[in-house]
C-alpha cells in the first residue's frame, strides 16, 4: 500500500496506521528528533577550552509501537506472521515510508532503514486477541528524504555565434547560452546527496557548482572521452566516478575537484565539456530534513 494520508506507515510492503492490522500508538520515537552529534572538538594544550572542530551527525534510531488486533486466534496468528517476515533482521537497509504531521514539512517522506529489535510480549491481551509489538529501526544514514526523487536534465550549450555585420551597420555581440545550467531546489531543512549521469558525446566533461565555485571535473590523467553511447555516473554519497555504472574513472578527476552536497534551497549547476553532438547531464536528487 503506497503511504497517501497522515498518520500512515510502510516497510517492506507492510502497511501500518488506520485501516490496517497495525494500529500506531503514541509515542513514536526518533523520528522527529535530532540525532546525535559527532564532535570533532580537540583538546587545547595547556589551555582552558577546545580547538572547535567539525560537527557530524550519526546515525538515526525510530521506535514504532504496534497494536495487532484480530477477530479470531487464526487471524491474530497469521498477522503476526506477516508482520514478522517484514521485519525481519539481516536485511539490507529499505524505505520506512510515513507521512506524519509536523515531521519533514508535513508530507510523505522516506527513512532507510533496517529493523533491528522487535518486542512482541504474550501477556492476557492475547486472551482478547489484541497484541502489541514494539519495533525498532535503525538508519546509518540520519537525514529524512522525500519520497520522490527530482531529476534534472540539460545539454551543453550552443557556442556563441559570435560578431555577425550587416550592411546597415547592425551589430550582434554574441554570447554564451545558459541552455547548460539547471536549478537544483532543495525544499528540505537540510543539505542533500545527489547523483548524476553523462551521456556523451563529450569531452571532459564536468558539473560546476556555480552557487559555491566547486567542480568536478573529468580532465585528469589526459582526459576522459565519452562517445555515443557512453555514459559516466557521479555519485557524491559513495564519492564513485563509474564509467558505464560499473568502472572506476575516480582517476580523471581533477586535482581541484571537490565534492558538495546540495544546500536548502537552489543550487545551479553546470554542464561542462565541449562536443559537437547531443550530450546530457542529468542530475537526481531528493530533499531533505533533519
Amino acid at each position: 500500500m503506497a503511504v497517501t494520508g497522515n498518520w500512515q506507515v510502510e516497510y517492506a510492503g507492510l502497511a501500518m496506521g488506520p485501516d490496517t492490522p497495525y494500529e500506531l500508538v503514541a509515542p513514536i520515537e526518533g523520528i522527529s528528533d535530532h540525532p546525535e552529534v559527532r564532535t570533532s572538538d580537540a583538546v587545547r594544550l595547556r589551555a582552558h577550552g577546545l580547538l572547535p572542530g567539525d560537527d557530524f551527525l550519526d546515525g538515526r534510531s525510530v521506535t514504532l509501537r504496534l497494536e495487532i488486533g484480530a477477530t479470531s486466534d487464526t487471524a491474530l496468528s497469521n498477522a503476526i506472521a506477516v508482520m514478522k517476515a517484514a521485519l525481519a533482521p539481516a536485511g539490507l537497509e529499505t524505505p520506512l515510508v510515513f507521512q506524519i504531521p509536523g515531521v519533514a514539512g508535513g508530507g510523505v517522506r522516506r527513512i532507510n532503514a533496517r529493523p533491528r529489535k522487535l518486542a512482541l510480549p504474550i501477556d492476557t491481551e492475547h486472551y482478547f486477541r489484541l497484541a502489541t509489538a514494539t519495533v525498532a529501526f535503525d538508519a546509518t544514514d540520519p537525514r529524512i528524504y522525500d519520497e520522490t526523487v527530482t531529476t534534472l536534465t540539460t545539454g551543453l550549450a550552443a557556442s556563441p555565434p559570435g560578431l555577425a555585420w550587416s550592411l546597415t551597420w547592425n551589430l550582434n555581440w554574441g554570447g554564451a547560452s545558459m541552455g547548460n545550467a539547471v536549478a537544483a531546489s532543495n525544499a528540505g531543512t537540510f543539505a542533500t546527496p545527489w547523483a548524476a549521469r553523462i551521456d556523451g558525446p563529450v569531452t571532459n566533461p564536468g558539473i560546476e557548482n556555480m552557487s559555491t565555485g566547486q567542480v568536478l571535473s573529468l580532465a585528469g590523467d589526459a582526459g576522459l572521452v565519452l562517445g555515443l553511447g557512453e555514459y559516466v555516473e557521479m555519485d557524491s554519497t559513495t564519492r564513485t566516478v563509474l564509467l558505464g555504472g560499473t568502472a572506476s574513472r575516480y582517476s580523471k578527476l581533477t586535482a581541484n575537484s571537490s565534492w558538495w552536497d546540495l544546500p536548502p534551497g537552489a543550487t545551479t549547476l553546470r554542464f561542462l565539456g565541449t562536443t559537437s553532438g547531443s550530450p546530457q547531464l542529468a542530475v537526481s536528487f531528493r530533499s531533505a530534513w533533519i
